[in-house]
């Protein structure tokens, strides 16, 4: 820029050398000669700070464009960051709605059922885990006109616990699973409805715990989740040893108690 000015000054300084010979040469008085020279000095200078002026604001313009840019990309990036993370969150409603279904569909299934014994004796026990060789069962079924349509036989496990649960009593308990679980599992929850009556055939648990009057708790638990509990019912030992409960009322309603549970989990 300094340079630039010099070039003009320099010029300008040479043509007035050249009209101050040509046409001044002692006929008009030395100081306008000089008046002349100022003026055309102060001009160049004028030119020059306008056009360093110039040059000011847009270098300025120039910066701010650059800085607008640079927000600009800078909000283009966090707008594509705040993007994909929308992105991902709507990816991950949509894995939430698929295992939601997934647990729905589940929840409505029957993936393990069993049923529970258990029996609080007052008098003094050993806590212990005994094995049973023998078998007793459960049998759930579905009567009509005094003819059974449909049946479901659980035999309990071999293996026969016995803990204390207070000063006073210890309980023992027998639990019971299906004979053949692929009847029942992967079934909808509503097909216990059809079942009215439980019959527990005990004979042989009466005789390896030796009780007799002895009252009894039993559960039914579906899913892991108790559905149905049956209290004080009491055992006698008798040449049958059978005991037949009417459940069906508590089955007519599984469903609805099981879904109830199930959303409270």
């Amino acid at each position: 820029m300094l340079k630039s000015l010099g070039i003009i000054i320099i010029t300008l300084i040479a043509l007035i050398s050249l009209i101050k010979d040509k046409y001044f040469n002692g006929k008009y008085p030395v100081y306008i000669f000089w008046l002349l020279i100022i003026l055309t000095l102060s001009f160049g200078t004028l030119s020059f700070l306008d056009t360093v002026q110039e040059n000011k604001k847009i270098d300025e313009k120039d910066n701010t464009i650059k800085e607008m840019k640079l927000v600009q990309d800078s909000m283009r990036e966090e707008l594509s960051e705040q993007t994909k993370l929308i992105q991902a969150k709507d990816e991950r409603i949509l894995d939430l709605e698929k295992e939601t279904q997934s647990l729905k569909k589940k929840s409505n299934t029957i993936q393990s059922l069993e049923f529970q014994i258990n029996v609080d004796f007052e008098e003094h026990r050993e806590e212990n885990v005994v094995s049973m060789t023998l078998k007793d069962k459960i049998i759930l079924f579905y009567e009509n006109n005094k003819t059974i349509k449909k049946i479901i036989t659980f035999e309990n496990e071999p293996q026969i616990s016995s803990v204390k649960v207070s000063n006073k009593f210890t309980r023992t308990t027998i639990i019971y699973k299906p004979t053949n679980p692929e009847e029942i599992i992967g079934k909808q929850i509503n097909y216990l409805t059809n079942f009215t009556t439980l019959k527990i055939i005990y004979a042989n648990i009466i005789n390896l715990l030796k009780f007799d009057k002895q009252k009894v708790n039993i559960t039914m638990t579906l899913n892991g989740i108790t559905v149905i509990k049956l209290n004080d019912y009491k055992i006698v030992q008798n040449n049958l040893g059978v005991l037949f409960i009417d459940v069906s009322k508590e089955l007519s309603k599984v469903d609805y108690l099981y879904n109830n549970k199930f959303q409270e989990q």
